[in-house]
Parts: structure tokens; sequence; C-alpha cells
């Protein structure tokens, strides 16, 4: 995933950075309201990267980076629910050098600054992991990296206190014990049992104890990067936080034993996401995210001394459903008849259109189309784009349609409404489809105009009845079921409850044997694909634009951000 987490590695949730400005293009259908095969073969290798990889000794040493968000955080915590957006992550990373380092195709390596060497791992019959800390490691007050962060960390999500708002408890749930080994430097974590993704749980490394110490820090403790120094640790610290200019300033950190960085500055100021591309032609930014936006792209391409980076990246559009948000969407007649009712290529391909990039319908939430793995759920379940079937599912249902095709059920209208956000053209675009497919089906699509701002705390207090974005999956593909499905997760915003589910994202997550483990992951599949909460649309291309002469920066696919080692070549 294009996923670079402070500290715990939840599976992030992106905005929805793509906004191609499209109209409606739909395909040509069969009387039976099948779409055309979509193409299976990804247009972008699974494993490409392209970030200018260049060695430390090619790039300048000094000069600074200018980046976009689209807001503050109102809680920076990488952590909480409501922290778990990737502008927020991508403002955290130079702060925050993580445990392990990913390369192009999604493998680990202990980072030697934090690490000394491999973690010893043992499975018999428990995993049990020993890290042996570099005593260098300090957080950025001087204070060294201990057990007791690694303690507070997995006791703020293990699921134990329900009132930490904890983007995911999976992984923490899992283990056992932690404690200190032989010397203050090694840290032994022991499992309740297998667990074949424990480089997921600290790959960011730990909190700092502090920070996640109890609800109230962890929950509102967050709302400013200022003051909180010490609760980060990497090769850049806290210039400045000015809240009225809305620019965060990064600077190297002194206490930093690692290699010098690069740059003397690294700043991140709020811009539209309507305004990115115009502030990037402008030369008032250095890189920002096109997404699958046809004019950002163009404008991109147009930039004489920039460049458009790609990479394949497990980030995919879907729409969520939240099953509490009214009687139609706790029917999962209604919940299939949307799928069905859904002609999913045409809105990738409208998406999509301008960018060159061959768009291939998502059937499965596990894997992405070029992962092995992969499986097509709509074709195994027979869940998939057929209007007649869906209008013959809610008819089944009692949903009869008036003389205007409309539908209704003991007098009350088959009405759904869909958050759009304000100025995200992709969300618009989705938006208006998904109207206008499901009036064919004969049921009423309310748009609701949601701020982009206001997007994190949409999902986190989950109101909405629908709403797409853009999930940012990472090296760990397993761990997705239990934090989008498990009735305990805070990012299961579609609230989605299924006990057979539940019992075998218990399996998938310790589960060694890897040809059990995939038939645990379809078994569970297979039945949310039926219960239709989340409705993937597309997996999405990683598509950056760049200065030219900015090295080891760009697209990275399933890679890894080394902040240090960003620079603008000789």
């Amino acid at each position: 995933m294009k996923l670079h987490k402070a500290f715990a590695a939840p599976i992030a949730l992106a905005l929805a950075l793509g906004l191609a400005a499209c109209g409606q293009q739909n395909q040509p259908t069969t009387p039976g309201g099948s779409a055309p095969a979509p193409s299976t073969k990804p247009s972008i290798s699974s494993t490409a990267q392209d970030i200018k990889a260049t060695a430390r000794d090619g790039l300048k040493q000094g000069g600074e980076i200018r980046l976009a968000i689209n807001e503050f955080a109102e809680n920076w915590n990488p952590m909480n629910v409501a922290g778990n957006e990737l502008d927020y992550t991508h403002v955290r990373e130079p702060l925050s050098s993580p445990f392990f380092n990913f390369d192009a195709e999604g493998t680990p390596t202990f980072n030697k600054n934090f690490l000394t060497a491999e973690p010893k791992v043992e499975n018999n019959p428990n995993t049990k992991v020993t890290y042996s800390l570099n005593p260098k490691a300090v957080w950025g007050d001087g204070t060294a990296i201990s057990v007791k962060d690694f303690q507070a960390t997995w006791k703020a999500c293990d699921g134990s206190n329900e009132k930490f708002e904890c983007a995911t408890t999976e992984g923490y749930d899992q283990i056992a014990s932690i404690e200190q080994g032989a010397t203050a430097q090694d840290i032994v974590v022991t499992f309740k049992s297998t667990y074949p993704d424990w480089v997921a749980v600290f790959a960011g490394g730990p909190a700092r104890a502090e920070s996640v110490a109890d609800e109230t820090v962890f929950n509102t403790g967050w709302s400013t990067l200022v003051g909180h120094e010490g609760w980060f640790s990497g090769p850049y610290k806290l210039g400045s936080y000015d809240t009225t200019a809305k620019i965060i300033t990064l600077v190297p950190n002194d206490k930093w034993w690692g290699d010098k960085p690069k740059l003397d500055k690294v700043i991140f100021r709020v811009v539209p996401i309507e305004a990115q591309a115009q502030a990037f032609a402008n030369n008032e930014i250095d890189s920002f995210d096109i997404g699958v936006n046809a004019d950002f792209y163009a404008r991109a391409k147009a930039v004489t001394d920039g460049e458009v980076r790609r990479a394949a990246s497990p980030q995919w559009r879907h729409i969520t459903l939240n099953q509490d948000a009214s009687a139609a969407m706790k029917d999962k007649a209604v919940r299939q008849a949307i799928l069905m009712g859904l002609d999913r290529m045409a809105i990738a391909t409208s998406d999509m259109a301008g960018m060159n990039l061959d768009p291939v319908v998502l059937n499965n939430h596990t894997f992405m189309t070029n992962q092995k793995q992969y499986q097509d759920l709509a074709a195994l379940t027979g869940i998939k784009f057929d209007r007649e079937k869906a209008k013959k599912t809610l008819e089944d249902a009692g949903y009869k349609a008036g003389a205007d095709g409309m539908r209704a059920k003991d007098g009350k209208p088959l009405e759904v409404s869909f958050s759009v956000l304000t100025g995200v053209k992709v969300s618009e675009n989705e938006g208006a489809q998904f109207q206008s497919q499901l009036k064919e089906i004969g049921i009423k699509v309310n748009l609701v105009q949601v701020a982009s701002k206001d997007f994190s705390q949409t999902l986190a207090k989950r109101t909405f009845e629908s709403i797409a974005f853009t999930w940012v999956g990472n090296q760990f593909p397993y761990n997705g079921l239990g934090q989008w499905f498990n009735p305990k997760s805070s990012s299961n915003f579609s609230g989605y409850n299924n006990d057979k589910v539940t019992e075998l994202i218990g399996k998938i997550a310790t589960e060694m044997d890897k040809t059990k483990r995939d038939q645990y992951v379809l078994e569970a599949e297979k039945m949310i694909w039926e219960d239709v909460q989340i409705i993937p649309l597309y997996q999405r291309p990683e598509q950056v634009a760049v200065k030219a002469k900015l090295g080891n920066f760009g697209a990275y696919g399933l890679g890894s951000r080394v902040w240090e080692n960003i620079g603008w070549v000789n």
C-alpha cells in the first residue's frame, strides 16, 4: 500500500484524490444487463515503482520540498480512527522513521537505525519475536525507546478497552505478553498462538507510552503537533505549526542518529484538492497526487520541469454502505440490488477516462486483480451487474414499482442517500452515476453534499448512508478483513456483523499454512460479498506529479519512503 504509518500499520483511507471530471460513459449492455467482461490485465506491473532512485551521494545537501495537504488534522494520532488518513500519514512520516522498510515487492528489511539485527522469531507453539533495539534509538526529547512504549501501544489497541478509538485492533489483540529480555534493548513479544503477520504489528515501531497512556490522551490529546516533539522519533522534527496560514514546516532533527537528512525543510501547506494541479503548475508545490483525474494528469504533463511517476498499488475505490443509517440499508435485498444495479465498469471507465490506463473492475476486498490469490467473487456468488436480477430481487422483497418506475414498500418510497465530497470530482462523478444507475432499478438516490475537510469525521461518526472513497492498502493484505469487517473495529464504517465471518477472521490471523489461510479468506469473502456492505469499484493506480529533479520520491507502490534519502539530484 502506499501506507507509511508512523506507528501502527492499519490500512489507511484516502479522501478520493482521483478527480475525473468526465460525465457518464455507460458501456453497451446485453438485454440481461450484463456488462462486457473487463480486462484482467493490469496496465502497470504489480511491483512497479517510480521514484527516480538516487544514491545519497547523488543528492544535493540542502533545499526544501513543498507538499500539499487537504486540511490540518483534528487528530494526529496514527492509531486513532480519526487520524488514519493518508494526508496525515504523509505529515507524520518524516517525523517517524519505521522499524521496517519495504522494497518494491513489499519485502520488509529491518531498519538499522532502530534495530541492530533481524528480529528473532520462534513458532513453537506460539509466535515469539525478540526485537533488539539500537541503543541510540531515542524519542525526540532524547528519551530511549523502551519496553514500556511497546506495552502501552499494545494495551491501547488490544481491544480490551473500547474507549480507545483505535483504527484497528488487528495484531494487538493477538498478543499475550510483552516483556523486557536479557537487556533493556531486548523486547520480547509473545503472541497467543501463531501469528504469520507479526511484522505488521510494529512495522512502524511503537507509540510513545505517554502519547497513548489512557483513552483521553489517545482520543483527544493529539489535536496539535506542537509540544509533542517527544512523541516522535525520526530524521525530522517540527519547525513551525501555523494554524492561520495552514503551513507545517519540518526541519532536521538534531537528536537523529542516522544518516543526515538531505533537505533543510519539508513544508506542508493546505491546498484544496481542486487547486493542487494549478499550484504545481505555478511552482508553489513540488508534488501532488494526481489520482484518477484526467485534467490533473494533462496539466501535470504540461509542466516543463515536472513529470508523472506511476506505480501499481493496493489502492482501491469502493462504495461503503452504512447498514445502520436507514431501514433500507438494513435490508440485505436492497444492498444486493444496489450492487447488481451498478455498472461498475462504466463507473471505472468514466473515472479513469483520459488517463491512458486500462480500467479493471475489482471483485475482491482482500486481493488485487494482479495478485495470484485473487478470486472473482462476483462470478463465484452470482451477485454481479444484472439489472433485471436486481429488479426481481427488489420485487421479491416487497418493493413494488410505481407508474414512474420508482419503488416503494408498504407505502414508503425506497430512497437512499449518497454523500458527495464537495469539490472532489471523482466523488461527484460517482455520486451522479450512483444516482442515475440506481434509478434504472427503481431506487431513488438523494445526493448529500459533504465538505472535503469533514471527510474523516463523517466516516468516524458514521454520518452517511453511502459514500465512496479510496482504501490505501498495505503490504499485509490478510489484515484488511479484520479492519473493515470485525464488529469491534472502529474502521468498520459499514457496521458489518457476521459471526461466521468474525470467526474466520480469527483463523485468518493465526493460520501459518498459506493454502489454508487463502481458503479461509475465500470462505469469508463469499459471505461478505453476499452481504454487500463494501462494494469494490476498481484498483486505483498511484500517479504522482513530481518535479523532475526530486530524487527518491514519487510513486512507491508497495515500497517505503526513506525520508533522510529524499532530496534534489545534483
